[in-house]
């Protein structure tokens, strides 16, 4: 069975940023890094190879849809996993993602099915994700009490203990935006498995706001930091909120990349739509499309309008065709290109940040950015001065 390693070269001194490097057989990535949407690439539409490494590949999928599935020689959502795939390099890393919608315990078959498409496909058997029971769990407000809770960790469980049958790649568990009350019971499953590799979905909610840092992020790495494990994990950001702008600026700060300063190791994108403004449709009338392009200098995110001076917006260091993106606004090509485009640039970024985090200036690095403010620099900094004091009482403990 191939075996991770995660090897830390740093720790940041005043933040969670770290630089790390991810080892599984003969495959190797250095982090802090962004995921790709590696399906979205074409022989023609090509990032830069300096930023490849980590592929994000992720399908929506229910019993029904399962079931069917199971009785089709080609059914879709593998038939785009395996699109996907050929697009990616023998030595870089998949993550598949199944977004599993239902409020009911797995089926027999069906959980077999999901894990085998998951497991053939994926560098890490990564547990599904389950937003329709997490939003049960909300709802019905009985915590741990709640018997969709119960589900959820039933179907957690049936799924890891399945999987070690296969004993042959490492499990990723996820955890659910929900409070640590319950989140920890999930947590302890994973690490008394000896799960090392954890992904938060956020489920479009932004990583820096309050709830996010006090219920899912400080509170694991705290337990993470009481078992010593914090040279054996790394951490996957799936499905945050990029942020909101506000009525002064015309820019959105890029909360999402951001996460990496709370101790993410890998941020992936975000897949989910949410409720759209009333007046979206009129706006877009008055302006026309607008291409949204994550800035690397500044942070944020920004909205530029398909003229004639788009081309010159867009960044010189990439390995995408500045005039293909330019030159097409249908929301099929606008919505690729940023996807591809705000990837290969975070991804460019998180370069220039390890050497930063390796000589402890990533808060002098990223504080002059527009994109950050102060509020964001100030969570940054007491969620690691949260977690070196959780550290220096456990070594108390210990010796007491």
């Amino acid at each position: 069975m191939p075996k991770l390693n995660v090897k830390v070269d740093t720790f940041d001194d005043n933040s969670l940023f770290s630089h790390k490097t991810i080892q599984l057989g003969s495959k190797s990535i250095e982090t802090p890094t962004k995921a790709i949407q590696v399906g979205e690439t074409t022989k023609n539409d090509k990032i830069l190879d300096d930023v490849r490494g980590a592929n994000e590949i992720y399908f929506s999928t229910d019993p029904g849809k399962l079931t069917k599935a199971q009785k089709e020689f080609k059914p879709s959502f593998k038939r785009n996993i395996g699109q996907a795939l050929n697009k990616s390099n023998d030595d870089e890393f998949n993550f598949v993602f199944a977004q599993f919608g239902s409020e009911r315990r797995f089926e027999d078959n069906n959980l077999h099915f999901l894990l085998d498409t998951i497991y053939s496909t994926s560098d890490f058997v990564t547990v599904p994700l389950m937003t329709d029971l997490v939003s049960a769990i909300e709802d019905d407000g009985d915590g741990t009490d709640s018997i969709y809770f119960n589900t959820y960790k039933e179907n957690v469980k049936r799924f890891i203990e399945t999987a070690e049958q296969l004993n042959s790649k490492p499990i990723m568990g996820t955890l659910p935006q929900l409070p640590w009350g319950l989140t920890n019971e999930i947590v302890e499953l994973y690490l008394d498995k000896g799960i090392r590799a954890f992904c938060f979905d956020f489920n479009g909610r932004t990583v820096t706001a309050q709830f996010q840092l006090s219920n899912m992020v400080v509170p694991l790495l705290r337990e993470i930091g009481k078992r010593k494990l914090q040279e054996e994990v790394f951490f996957y950001c799936l499905n945050a909120n990029r942020g909101r702008g506000s009525s002064e600026t015309d820019f959105v700060p890029a909360r999402d990349f951001i996460s990496l300063g709370f101790g993410f190791d890998i941020v992936g994108d975000k897949h989910m739509a949410l409720p759209l403004p009333a007046d979206f449709y009129d706006k877009m009338d008055e302006t026309g499309p607008e291409f949204r392009m994550f800035h690397r200098d500044e942070y944020y995110y920004k909205n530029h309008e398909y003229d004639s001076d788009l081309i010159d917006r867009l960044p010189s260091e990439t390995g995408l065709d500045r005039e293909k993106i330019a030159e097409n606004s249908s929301d099929y090509h606008r919505r690729k290109y940023e996807k591809l485009l705000n990837g290969e640039q975070q991804a460019l970024e998180t370069i220039d940040l390890r050497p930063a985090i390796d000589e402890n200036r990533a808060i002098d690095h990223i504080e002059s950015k527009s994109g950050v403010d102060d509020r964001v620099i100030s969570n940054l900094q007491s969620s690691k001065e949260e977690f070196e004091n959780e550290r220096k009482q456990q070594r108390l403990n210990d010796i007491w």
